[in-house]
């Protein structure tokens, strides 16, 4: 018997520390007519905050005005749905398109953007700075026996140059460049900066070296390389811009790669054949699973783009529209995807969308009158309006020159006005209340 009361006693304390915890969870630091805020619900808006956010929130107000935002938020939500915005025709097409811009925001994010780390050895490539000049014969010319020629003469220069001096000389007797003023001389420069091409010969270098004849895009180049430069990693490590080109180049690598993989499935049909003959009828020319392109519909596109190119697109360019098209089935049939309606992100735009929505069609505006535009040209003439000149002389923009400029000027800041005066009618009509004692409480958990 002891045992049995011993064990009941265990349950129902385990139990009340359950309903504790759940009472915890269920702190209310916000409430108003219709809802509420919870204190966890805060600290993890809070916590989701970039770092340069919460730099902004550092003080009591600062604190108090992000619950009220986040209440805010709940509150001009509550009116879109009351106004039924959720069935405006005009929010709906914008839905459907949220839609799939979120869809494939969030396949990039799994198959692009979540495999992207950068770490050291992508830095290796950038240790050493290679001090460069260059000859550069130009091939974006009609006649093709210059542009022999030119490579030729680059040919024969690589076999005969031997030292900087000879190198300088012949860059001002030969190259195309710009930068012949300046003895050719590029720079101290990283991998990276030039096409791959020129990468891969500048690799084999060695000081006092000069190259073959390196073909890019755009010319003939022969460099010289004058001396190598080993940079420190933590140098390389420091630098932003470093950075963010690595991040580029893995990002797009590995869009490459995806789309590669994409256009390898299966189900997707490609009939490459049918572009020979520009005819406009129903025929299917890209198909994948249960959706498919017309030859019409692929005519009337490739018409489109017929207006910007010049010369006419290729059989190249045709079967890469057509990847690109069979891609956008692919893309359209995985984005139809019910977790991806299910996710975070989607819901937040949509909850975005009809909070702009609501807040855009109810905004109350006043009308910009002209002696408003006159007010503010009086009051800004001499910080806006007025220029000093070079002799002297003093100008003045007349009204009529800046009269645009001064409404657009008004009309962001009566938005602005506007906006503020809807949410503060909002707040107070909904009796908007902050609970001192979680508001506290909030502060504890967020570790300020």
């Amino acid at each position: 018997m002891f045992n049995f009361f011993k064990n009941f006693t265990i349950i129902i304390i385990f139990i009340s520390l359950l309903n504790c915890a759940g009472s915890k969870a269920k702190l209310k630091i916000a409430e108003y007519n219709n809802g509420f805020i919870y204190l966890k619900e805060a600290v993890e808006e809070f916590n989701n905050l970039s770092k340069t956010s919460k730099e902004q929130l550092n003080n009591e107000d600062g604190y108090y005005r992000f619950i009220r935002k986040i209440a805010l938020e709940k509150i001009v939500l509550d009116n879109a749905y009351k106004a039924n915005l959720d069935r405006d025709q005009y929010v709906i097409d914008m839905i459907e398109k949220a839609k799939k811009e979120t869809a494939f925001e969030i396949l990039k994010k799994k198959n692009i953007v979540d495999k992207i780390v950068v770490g050291k050895d992508d830095y290796k490539k950038y240790k050493k700075r290679y001090e460069l000049y260059q000859i550069v014969k130009r091939k974006d010319i009609l006649d093709q026996s210059k542009i022999e020629e030119s490579k030729k003469t680059l040919e024969k220069l690589s076999n005969e140059i031997n030292d900087l001096s000879t190198f300088i000389e012949k860059v001002k007797e030969y190259s195309d460049d710009l930068n012949t003023s300046s003895d050719g001389y590029v720079g101290k420069v990283s991998l990276g900066v030039f096409e791959d091409v020129i990468d891969d010969e500048i690799k084999k270098m060695k000081i006092g070296d000069v190259s073959k004849v390196i073909e890019s895009s755009m010319a003939f180049h022969l460099f010289f390389l004058n001396d190598i430069e080993e940079i420190e990693d933590e140098e390389l490590y420091k630098n932003d811009d470093l950075f963010e080109m690595i991040y580029r180049e893995k990002r797009a690598k590995l869009e490459e790669e995806w789309y590669k993989k994409l256009l390898k499935d299966k189900d997707l049909k490609i009939y490459e054949n049918k572009i020979k003959d520009e005819i406009y009828d129903s025929q299917t020319i890209v198909e994948y699973k249960d959706k498919s392109i017309t030859r019409e519909q692929f005519f009337k596109v490739v018409d489109s783009y017929k207006q910007f190119l010049l010369p006419e697109p290729t059989e190249d360019d045709l079967k890469k529209l057509l990847e690109d098209m069979g891609l956008e089935l692919i893309l359209s049939y995985k984005s139809n995807n019910k977790a991806i309606y299910d996710s975070k992100d989607y819901k937040e735009k949509i909850k975005f969308l009809l909070i702009n929505t609501y807040i855009d069609r109810n905004i109350i505006m006043p009308e910009i009158t002209e002696e408003a535009i006159k007010a503010f040209y009086d009051k800004n003439i001499k910080t806006l309006f007025t220029f000093h000149l070079d002799d002297g002389k003093v100008f003045i923009q007349p009204l009529d020159e800046v009269n645009k400029m001064i409404i657009q000027r008004i009309e962001e800041d009566n938005v602005s006005k506007a906006r503020y005066n809807l949410y503060r009618k909002l707040v107070e009509d909904s009796k908007l209340k902050i609970n001192e004692e979680f508001f506290n409480e909030f502060k504890k958990r967020i570790k300020i």
